[in-house]
Order: C-alpha cells, then structure tokens, then sequence
C-alpha cells in the first residue's frame, strides 16, 4: 500500500459494505440482538486486506455518520467530551495539538476501531470518570495512526480522566494487524486502586479470524509474551486479588485440572491466568 491516505475512500466503503450486510442479515434472520464484530487477519483474507465489521443492534439508538475533519489546534486548547449514548456533558480533556480526519469509525490512516458491550461487575465502574466508551473511540481514531499507538493512547488516556462505561471489548485493526481489546475500570474510589481502569489486549494472528458479540472473549492469555502482540495493564491481577476475586489455589496449569474448568482470577474477562492458552473465537482459515 503506497499511501493509505489514497485508499482511505475504498477501505471505508468496504467496511461500510460489509457492516451494512451484517447489520441486514442479522434483522432479517431475526435471530441477532446484538452488537457484532467480526475480524479478518490479512493472511485470512483473499486479497490480504485486514477486514472488520461493526453492527450495534440497538434499536432507537439511531445516529448519523459522524465526520471530524483534520485540523490543528492550539496548545492548551480543551476538548469537551459528550456521552455517545445519551448525549451528556461529562467534562474536558486536553486537546491533541494535531487531529487527523475521522467519517464514522475510520479515520485517514485507515485505522478502525469499534466495540462490543459486555457489561461485568457493576461495582468496577467509575462513576467520575469523564471518558465513556465511544467518546474514547472517536477522540482515540482523530489521534492515532495505527492499532498498536491507539491502545497506547486509550489506555493513557482512561488512566487520566477515568473510564466511566461497562466492559467493552474494543476491535482495533489498520492496514497490517488486527487487535481485541477488554477493559473496565477500578470503580470510583481511588483509596481502593489507584489505577483507574484494568485491561487486557490481544493482536488476533495474521492467518485467523475473530467475532465478539457483547460476551468478553479474552479468556486467557501469556503474561510472559515476549512477541508484543499480548499487552496488559499492571494491575490486571493484584486489581482482582485486592478485590477478593482472585484465588491462588485455584490458578493452577491447565494440565493439572479438566480443560473446561476456568480459572476465575478476573471475572471482568471470565478468566485470568499465567499460562498460555488460546484466545476465545478464533478461528483459522480452511
């Protein structure tokens, strides 16, 4: 690809095709009532592109296609963050000196994030934080250029003014990777944690493909990856063991006990633990 801002139209157009086709066929088939995304690693592709769709079967929640044109922005210039849901005004964050252009879930350097809910436990929601989900997508793709940078920036981002949404697993894919990610926050009180969210991102291999719909899907993962393609917050485990979710005893190799018994370290993700394992819905191409 010579320059992805060239391509832009077309990847849009694509994912816009695809998600519109999802969304059809799930009322159709009337047997859907979800939010759905669906994944592509580039070697699972026939033309080598990373492919992802959206859909967010809500109805009622209808909304137009956003735009957020390029632009420079003065230092010390505020952002004001609205609920994507209900519209709220939740407060302001520092504005990026330079933001890039942004129509519906894609931005110039085609870079697309969307998003299932999941929900988990209500009490780790952080009520003061400022950023909910969607905002964080949207301020997210007018200042990343790829996935990798974008879970930086999120994840930097929610550390600073808070997370104040359920879990979500968040797709994140650009022209060469293909990425999950699950977060949730540590809850409102920062004598209990002071680390405001805990999350857990995957890179979805090149030749596998991937769904998530509303159910948390990173089961387990390697902690001890030294690829890059595995990345955690800090606090993924002490978070849990503080809260009293977390039992030692129980985390044990999976050769020691039955496959299908999970290790219930972090109930947010369905199960933690320190030992490699696959990642839920994956699938590789015949």
């Amino acid at each position: 690809m010579n320059n992805p801002k060239n391509h832009a139209g077309q990847w849009l157009l694509r994912t816009a095709v695809i998600s519109v086709l999802s969304c059809w066929g799930a009322f159709c088939g009337n047997s859907l009532f979800a939010c759905t995304n669906f994944i592509v690693g580039k070697k699972a592709s026939k033309d080598g592109s990373v492919i992802c769709t959206y859909n967010a079967d809500d109805y009622g929640m209808f909304q137009g296609l956003c735009h957020y044109p390029a632009a420079k922005h003065p230092k010390g210039t505020l952002h004001k963050v609205f609920d994507w849901d209900t519209g709220a005004y939740h407060g302001e964050i520092a504005e990026a000196e330079e933001t890039y252009n942004v129509i519906g879930n894609i931005n110039e350097w085609q870079l697309t994030i969307g998003e299932t809910t999941f929900g988990g436990r209500e009490e780790m929601v952080d009520t003061t934080g400022i950023l909910d989900y969607g905002s964080l997508i949207y301020i997210t793709l007018q200042r990343a250029k790829t996935a990798r940078e974008a879970i930086r920036i999120m994840t930097s981002l929610v550390e600073q003014y808070g997370y104040n949404s359920e879990g979500e697993t968040f797709t994140l894919c650009d022209p060469n990777e293909a990425w999950i990610m699950e977060m949730m926050g540590c809850a409102s009180d920062r004598k209990l944690s002071k680390e405001r969210t805990v999350w857990v991102a995957l890179r979805i291999p090149d030749d596998m493909i991937c769904g998530h719909a509303n159910q948390s899907r990173i089961s387990r993962f390697n902690m001890k990856d030294k690829s890059g393609d595995v990345l955690f917050s800090k606090n993924v485990v002490s978070y849990a063991r503080r809260m009293g979710w977390f039992s030692e005893h129980l985390c044990l190799p999976r050769l020691l006990r039955p496959s299908h018994l999970r290790c219930p370290c972090m109930e947010f993700l369905q199960s933690v633990q320190r030992w490699h394992g696959p990642l839920s819905a994956l699938g590789r191409r015949p």
